[in-house]
């Protein structure tokens, strides 16, 4: 009786074994992460360019005019500028604000 006992729990820990073995390759491309240069963002210049904007002043973005309502950062590290229009306000990065804008004296 002892011999069959230990006989079947020997046979089923290999089976596990196998069976967890299987698993693990079978999700191994699951956890492999390729890594990519991402791009770096230096704040600095357009936190600087930023700085003639001050709040309240009034721009012109896309035909349409808002008032800067305050400076951020985004998550990415990236300057950000709130505008904010009739009805609407929104976040703009400091990039695609620079590019786009006509300014109201």
């Amino acid at each position: 009786m002892t011999v069959a006992v230990g006989f079947q729990l020997s046979a089923i820990s290999r089976w596990l074994t196998a069976e967890s073995l299987l698993l693990s390759l079978s999700f191994a491309p699951r956890y492999v992460m390729k890594s990519t240069a991402m791009e770096k963002i230096d704040p600095l210049p357009d936190h600087l360019k930023l700085k003639r904007f001050a709040l309240g002043q009034q721009v012109e973005l896309r035909g349409k005019l808002y008032t800067v309502s305050r400076r951020t950062t985004l998550a990415s590290g990236e300057p950000a500028v709130v505008l904010q229009g009739e009805g609407e306000q929104f976040v703009i990065g400091a990039a695609q604000f620079l590019a786009g804008i006509k300014e109201k004296v």
